[in-house]
């Protein structure tokens, strides 16, 4: 009878034993898989930086624009290219030549941004275009190049929404703060 007790208590103590041993086991492959699964693979890495690459390329798209807003506009342009020795139509050309100079060497940024962004900043440059014909038309017969930048400044000053300049910048600020 002695020896029944003891095989009966060997095996409630192996069974425990086993017990344990799964638990330790089950254990140990839970954390070993919950680990693994927050350690970040290669291809997860790289596709976080793929994305993060591409976030920095939109945003200097946006900033690249709203640098092209800036120098398009009347003020700058005529900081930059004014002349007293110029025609009102030499004036003008140089004018929408730099206008156009600029957006052309922006125009991969279109890839980058909204198709309502770049709308905007192409409707910006037809209009700054067609508002420098139109004061170019206007002016005197003996006007100067100096002339038609007085006249450009006058025009912007009497109504700052004359110019698309304000709301192409407006847009272009809140689609990139739209990014972060």
């Amino acid at each position: 009878m002695c020896t029944f007790v003891l095989t009966v208590h060997t095996i409630e103590k192996l069974t425990y034993l086993i017990v344990i041993l799964l638990f330790v086991i089950a254990f140990g492959l839970a954390s070993f898989i919950w680990i693994y699964s927050k350690k970040p693979t290669a291809a997860t890495t790289i596709m976080q930086q793929d994305a993060s690459n591409s976030t920095i390329l939109v945003l200097q798209a946006y900033e690249r624009l709203i640098t092209l807003s800036e120098r398009i506009g009347f003020n700058k342009l005529t900081e930059r290219l004014l002349s007293d020795i110029l025609s009102p139509n030499e004036q003008a050309n140089v004018f929408i030549e730099a206008i156009r100079n600029e957006y052309e060497y922006n125009l991969s940024q279109q890839i980058y941004v909204s198709d309502k962004a770049w709308q905007i900043v192409t409707d910006f440059k037809e209009q700054q275009i067609f508002i420098i014909r139109q004061l170019v038309n206007v002016l005197p017969n003996k006007a100067q190049g100096a002339d038609l930048s007085k006249a450009m400044i006058q025009f912007i000053n009497a109504d700052e929404k004359a110019s698309l300049q304000s709301i192409v910048m407006e847009t272009l600020r809140f689609e990139a703060r739209q990014k972060f």
